[in-house]
């Protein structure tokens, strides 16, 4: 009897050990910091990235843009322009912005190929470069460039810094 009893506590303890190996197995290990995670795929993005702000901070400074948005609603390609807000990039070049066509067209080569949601110069010369967008429920991730300046201050955001490099970080918010 005392045997039978032994191999049922065995038989029982071997299942639950299963069972939690198969639970480690399926469930999402999220870190801490998500966003360090991510710190890890700057590689991938790195000379796309220097690019894009290269681009964008000229425009910035000599044309008023501030960022591009793949996609806000139906509407996709958009030029956010620090007085009129958002419009499409046809509109933009056709209206007030042809002489910078190549390089909105180079940022959108740029956001198309690396996937990226939006971009956007805040003040203080940081530029935040949204990689997914998570809506109203979900986490946005990506890159901020920092330069002269700390990391932005903002309880909501998470940031990690990305080895071998001094001005852009890793982010979600």
């Amino acid at each position: 009897m005392w045997m039978s009893c032994a191999k049922k506590y065995t038989l029982a303890a071997l299942v639950l050990i299963l069972m939690a190996g198969v639970l480690l197995l399926v469930l999402p290990y999220e870190p801490k910091n998500p966003s360090c995670g991510r710190g890890k795929d700057f590689v991938r993005y790195k000379s796309h990235l220097y690019q894009l702000h290269e681009l964008l901070a000229k425009l910035h400074r000599s044309a008023g843009i501030k960022g591009f948005i793949v996609r806000m609603g139906d509407e996709r390609d958009l030029v956010n322009l620090d007085k009129e807000g958002p419009i499409s990039l046809d509109k933009a070049v056709a209206q007030r912005l042809a002489t910078h066509k190549e390089e909105l067209l180079k940022i959108k080569d740029i956001v198309d190929k690396n996937g990226i949601g939006y971009v956007s110069i805040e003040a203080g010369n940081s530029m935040w470069v949204t990689m997914s967008g998570g809506g109203v429920l979900g986490v946005d991730y990506g890159y901020v460039w920092v330069e002269g300046q700390s990391v932005p201050a903002d309880a909501k955001v998470k940031y990690c810094a990305i080895p071998g490099e001094t001005k852009w970080f890793a982010f979600s918010r």
